[in-house]
């Protein structure tokens, strides 16, 4: 199965997301993880307060320059929406 979608390996180097390092790791399957000791975790309560949430959810937004990206799907006819949700699960 091709995991590469109509060439968008090209509309993502354009793109030059930030988090490069993502697509990498889940290429990989790269997973580094820490178990904590929450006795003695200094972000104990932020940890207690997000996990009663029915949608612990946290939002993170960045200036990201796509006038390269957006050329290039548009040159290869895709949809924005859908190669922009693309690059940025990678």
């Amino acid at each position: 199965m091709d995991d590469n979608p109509k060439g968008l390996d090209s509309a993502f180097t354009a793109f030059q997301f930030p988090f490069i390092l993502n697509r990498v790791c889940a290429k990989e399957k790269i997973m580094n993880y820490q178990i904590l000791d929450l006795e003695t975790y200094k972000r104990k309560s932020h940890f207690e307060y997000f996990s009663q949430l029915a949608y612990p959810y946290v939002g993170v937004t960045a200036d990201v320059e796509i006038t390269e990206f957006h050329a290039k799907i548009k040159e290869q006819r895709l949809p924005f929406f859908l190669s922009f949700c693309y690059c940025a699960a990678l």
